[in-house]
């Protein structure tokens, strides 16, 4: 988890060279919209109100309020500064086939798009920035999405493209590698694997914690297939051959609520997380 930007992040630089796959391959369909949970997981029915997020070594906080719709989706959220300052709002409207998302940052809506309950495409906007993804399943699971890379010079010009690959075994998430190919700076691809060491902790929370462990802003809505079961306690990323590892320690309540998320990586700062219920 890089930092906390709950209003649409997205990993732009990612691709795989191997086929993900699931142990069980039947073709369910789910109905979207937050209904992805599978997976055997029963969702707490507290919703997650605030999250309030800081690295180790700035004193800046930066925190998102959620606010949900009267089918208990999730239809807005607000980043503020510490004094209530609002810095950005999200606003999420869900139809049959699409959901459409706002934010204060830009005038493009971004617009995820629906098959059966999963997400099939999405285009995501930022400042200056738009995202193509494209998403492809094996089962009930997230196998691979691709993403192309545009930057707005004058028109929207395709600086690169990726493509995440998962790897899922009983309802797990064991692997997910990425490369990211420039059309004009080859600096600036890369090749990742990051494989997963799994807890006891079930992703049970009503918002799917993977999105914001793998800043993927469709697992948020649950639109991208079932969900990955347990939370890991470390990730292992290869790059060139170099190995960082990112740990996670979770604080759980006595009614079984995750209250905090602690993330310490090799070669920045890691940041704490802080979640309020209702």
């Amino acid at each position: 988890m890089k930092k906390f930007y709950f209003a649409l992040m997205a990993l732009f630089c990612a691709t795989a060279l191997f086929t993900g796959c699931s142990d069980d391959d039947d073709d369910e369909k789910g109905n979207g919209q937050g209904s992805g949970n599978g997976s055997g997981v029963e969702i707490l029915s507290k919703k997650i109100v605030k999250i309030i997020s800081h690295n180790e070594t700035e004193s800046e906080k930066f925190i998102t309020l959620f606010q949900y719709d009267a089918n208990n989706r999730l239809s807005k959220m607000t980043d503020i500064e510490e004094d209530g300052t609002e810095t950005e709002v999200t606003d999420i409207i869900y139809e049959d086939n699409k959901i459409t998302i706002t934010t204060t940052s830009t005038e493009n809506k971004s617009v995820i798009q629906l098959q059966d309950g999963k997400a099939v495409s999405f285009i995501e906007y930022r400042e200056g920035e738009r995202i193509d993804f494209v998403y492809n399943y094996s089962g009930k699971y997230l196998s691979n999405y691709t993403a192309k890379y545009f930057r707005e010079r004058n028109s929207w010009r395709e600086e690169g493209v990726a493509n995440v690959v998962y790897t899922v075994k009983d309802a797990n998430l064991e692997e997910m590698s990425y490369v990211y190919t420039s059309h004009y700076d080859e600096d600036a691809n890369e090749k990742v694997s990051n494989k997963f060491e799994l807890g006891v902790l079930d992703n049970n929370t009503n918002l799917n914690l993977y999105s914001f462990i793998l800043d993927g802003n469709t697992f948020l809505f649950d639109v991208v297939g079932d969900r990955f079961k347990k939370l890991p306690v470390k990730i292992i990323s290869t790059d060139e051959g170099k190995e960082d590892i990112t740990t996670y320690t979770y604080e759980v309540d006595k009614d079984g609520y995750i209250t905090k998320i602690i993330e310490k990586m090799d070669n920045e700062d890691g940041y704490t997380f802080e979640i309020t219920y209702e």
